[in-house]
């Protein structure tokens, strides 16, 4: 083997793995929403639905869903000043083909986050907090809601 053929064959060797979702119907995707949460007084519920005709699988990594936090959530001050994340960063290796949620038509699964774990947020402040997506969850971005800390 030549040296390019031997640097290729290293650099492909120590590409870092991509999560595969299980098949979906072409150009389908999941609706991600958040509310308030009813139970946590500093956190937010994440709802992940799905409005197409077939399942649709994503990964629980980088979500509520996992149970660890990451800096999943953008989080703002009504003047626009994003609160700084101070959890820890996970590091994942790509999500196994089994550990995927699919999502049937129609449905819908939640998780809840604590904002405190993670985003220096104080009570009786509002602020507004929005999912950042993620490529790894092969989930899009949340809107905007508006939440008061109790």
């Amino acid at each position: 083997m030549n040296r390019h053929g031997w640097l290729l064959a290293l650099l492909t060797a120590c590409a870092p793995a991509t999560s595969q979702a299980p098949s979906a119907p072409e150009g389908a995707s999941l609706v991600v929403t958040l509310e308030p949460s009813h139970d946590v007084p500093t956190g937010v519920r994440m709802e992940v639905s799905n409005p197409n005709a077939g399942a649709v699988s994503f990964c629980p990594y980088q979500t509520p869903f996992e149970g660890a936090m990451d800096d999943i959530f953008e989080v703002r001050t009504p003047d626009g000043v994003e609160l700084p994340f101070r959890g820890p960063i996970l590091e994942r290796a790509a999500c196994e083909p089994d550990e995927w949620f699919p999502v049937q038509p129609g449905r819908f699964h939640t998780a809840e986050a604590d904002l405190t774990h993670g985003y220096p947020v104080q009570p009786g402040q509002v602020y507004m907090v929005r999912y950042r997506g993620s490529a790894v969850a092969g989930l899009p971005p949340s809107d905007w809601l508006d939440i008061t800390i109790e």
